[in-house]
């Protein structure tokens, strides 16, 4: 009985220890991301992402949404052209030390769904990307997803992007161009992973 007990109260003190390592190891990507003054890298997340599933055949739907209608197709991820989709993210990287002053940045925990959220925010309305949210997954430090909100020019003309990307799940650029006329043309282009 006595071994039982010792036994029990062993396997209580291996969780507890473990726990404590699985906080500290938590804490450890907000630390190196933000205290150490780390912006996190939109390119060099997707250039991995494009080094892990280069060459996959996966199946696509492709949905356009503008003032035409809505159109949708199904698409091989091998006939995309995928560096005019990522350019779109590429274009807001705020991992350069010239950032550094320009945004804040917070972070917040979701302890129900075991997620980091960083969050940076311009300081300045004239910054290409003005938002820049990551949800990181604590349980296995993956990337569960990007949002981008962006200040663009196109033509001459002020474009707003909204870009949210979820890892094999979807990716989605949404559009307003806003005209002289004081029209605004709105899109949205979704790449839902089947």
């Amino acid at each position: 009985m006595r071994y039982v007990a010792l036994i029990g109260f062993a396997l209580l003190l291996l969780c507890t220890q473990t726990l404590v390592s699985c906080r500290a190891d938590k804490n450890k990507i907000v630390k190196d991301t933000v205290l150490k003054g780390n912006y996190y890298s939109v390119k060099q997340f997707f250039q991995d992402q494009w080094n892990s599933f280069e060459g996959q055949p996966y199946s696509l739907y492709k949905i356009t949404e503008d003032a035409k209608g809505i159109d949708t197709q199904m698409v091989s991820a091998l006939d995309l052209n995928w560096r005019s989709i990522a350019v779109q993210f590429w274009d807001t990287d705020i991992s350069d030390s010239s950032f550094r002053s320009k945004y804040e940045v917070n972070t917040f925990q979701d302890p129900s769904m075991q997620t980091m959220t960083l969050y940076y925010e311009a300081k300045d309305e004239q910054l290409v990307t003005q938002v820049l949210q990551v949800v990181v997954d604590l349980l296995n430090k993956k990337i569960k997803s990007i949002y981008i909100t962006a200040n663009k020019t196109r033509n001459g003309l002020h474009l707003v992007q909204k870009l949210l990307y979820k890892p094999l799940k979807i990716i989605q650029i949404q559009e307003e161009l806003y005209l002289p006329s004081g029209v605004t043309q709105k899109s949205t282009t979704s790449y839902i992973f089947m």
